[in-house]
């Protein structure tokens, strides 16, 4: 079973002629692309200061909440989360200079985070398995950066 998921988000899945998967892996990015293309998410999500970049602040976000082993990150962790995203982004010309504080509102206005109002206001995914989804590609897109001869084989 499915547990992370309601009823009704499996559902869209099916309104939408969408194949839906046995593994609750492959779930996971069929969810999140229906989310992002709701009008009220899509545009916001495309639009500054994310540009459509959300997976790759999403998965500094994760990768630091893993490495601390915690499953929320505060106010200022998560804007140190967010920075070497964004001044890479910023150096390869994908998005202009943004405050960090206002692409963690978006993303939690938008999309997958939230904040937890007590006692402070730390960001969390909505849900636990978002976080592992995101923490896996971060980890997957470092194994392909390696060097060949660093690589893990999988044969």
């Amino acid at each position: 079973t499915c547990t992370l998921f309601t009823l009704s988000e499996v559902a869209s899945l099916f309104e939408t002629n969408a194949e839906i998967p046995f593994k609750k892996i492959a779930v996971i990015p069929h969810v999140i692309h229906l989310q992002e293309k709701q009008v009220e998410h899509g545009y916001s999500l495309q639009s500054a200061p994310v540009f459509g970049k959300q997976a790759d602040y999403l998965k500094a976000l994760s990768a630091a909440m893993t490495r601390s082993g915690a499953v929320a990150l505060s106010e200022p962790d998560s804007r140190d989360a967010v920075a070497g995203v964004s001044v890479d982004l910023r150096f390869r010309g994908q998005v202009g200079q943004v405050e960090r504080a206002v692409i963690i509102e978006n993303l939690t206005a938008y999309h997958l985070l939230e904040r937890v109002e007590y006692p402070e206001t730390p960001v969390q995914f909505e849900h636990r398995q978002f976080q592992e989804y995101f923490a896996a590609l971060d980890v997957h897109a470092r194994l392909l950066g390696l060097p060949e001869d660093e690589q893990v084989k999988t044969d």
